[in-house]
């Protein structure tokens, strides 16, 4: 009886080696993946948390939101992506909730809560659709340059 080995033929791997992941596709006109933005979003509500947090007086929580909800419109705008900027608006009104209203770190869930939850998810959709007609336009004109 003879055996015949057979040799696979060499193959590209389908992954990079030592586990790397290959770069994330991104939509034309898009800034940065999704995971990235997130992690932005979160920053800029943090620091934009904390700036109005030692500015702003406590009595004047209708600035304060206004304040962070500007942040998150002109986040969603620059963002360029939908989802980044409502999740953005989520994680503000958390923020805004327990440290620019209650100030302690307290999360409520009352009617005033509820219609500030409103306004930066209306900031963050009103940025996002900027942002994503934005994209369109970039992507609109990459198709027409080649």
């Amino acid at each position: 009886m003879s055996t015949v080995l057979s040799v696979p033929a060499l193959e590209e791997p389908s992954e990079p080696p030592h586990g790397l992941r290959r770069a994330l596709p991104r939509r034309p006109g898009s800034r940065l993946p999704f995971e990235f933005l997130i992690n932005i979003g979160f920053v800029a509500v943090i620091l934009a948390c904390s700036i109005v947090a030692l500015s702003v007086p406590g009595t004047e929580t209708g600035t304060r939101v206004a304040v962070i909800a500007a942040v998150v419109g002109l986040f969603g705008g620059w963002a360029r992506h939908m989802g980044a900027a409502l999740l953005t608006g989520v994680i503000a009104w958390l923020f805004a909730t327990g440290f620019l209203v209650n100030t302690v770190g307290l999360l409520t869930f009352t009617g005033p809560d509820l219609v500030r939850l409103a306004v930066l998810l209306g900031a963050a959709v009103t940025g996002g659709v900027y942002g994503a007609r934005a994209r369109r336009r970039a992507a609109l004109a990459v198709d027409h340059a080649d």
